[in-house]
């Protein structure tokens, strides 16, 4: 959001208080700390000790039915940028937050990135990939996100939207 204040996932961060974070570019690494947890959605805000990271070019609150988007991300086995749609422009999943579903090949470590549009705006955040059953725990058991890597383009993933972040970061 900030070139030292960041943005993830709770689920990302679990119970770590501080953090090494490494700019996308691998140029940099800084310790960070975590500012804030916000209760109910899945958001922890992260304090940098230095102006290591760019924020986002432009934001934007709504996305458009079937408009074209990425979301950039660190999975360990998969592509890193994930291009897609967006499918609905509003959803709400308990414990998440409200935002919208793109269909897009995202796997697990998608969590926490940026979902972008072609200009490079700020959507949302990636923020849940379903994975069911057996591929829940293969998942857990292997760290490869193998129902992401079948289900491809059709994969329905759910970002946080900037209304949901802007809300839960107010009063800041």
């Amino acid at each position: 959001m900030a070139p030292d204040l960041l943005v993830t996932n709770a689920h990302v961060v679990g119970a770590a208080r501080s953090l090494l974070l490494v700019r996308e570019d691998g140029t940099a690494s800084v310790r960070a700390v975590v500012a804030r947890r916000v209760e109910g959605v899945d958001l922890v805000l992260l304090r940098a000790e230095e102006q290591a990271f760019r924020a986002p070019p432009c934001l934007r609150p709504t996305p458009l039915a079937r408009e074209a988007v990425w979301a950039v991300g660190a999975p360990r086995l998969g592509p890193a940028v994930a291009a897609g749609e967006i499918a609905r422009v509003a959803a709400r999943l308990e414990g998440f937050g409200t935002g919208f579903t793109a269909r897009m090949p995202a796997l697990m470590g998608h969590s926490g990135g940026r979902v972008v549009d072609a200009e490079g705006c700020l959507l949302g955040i990636a923020t849940a990939l379903p994975a069911l059953g057996l591929w829940r725990l293969v998942g857990a058991l292997t760290g490869a996100d193998l129902a992401g890597l079948a289900a491809g383009r059709g994969r329905e993933v759910f970002a946080l939207g900037l209304p949901a972040v802007a809300e839960a970061l107010a009063g800041l």
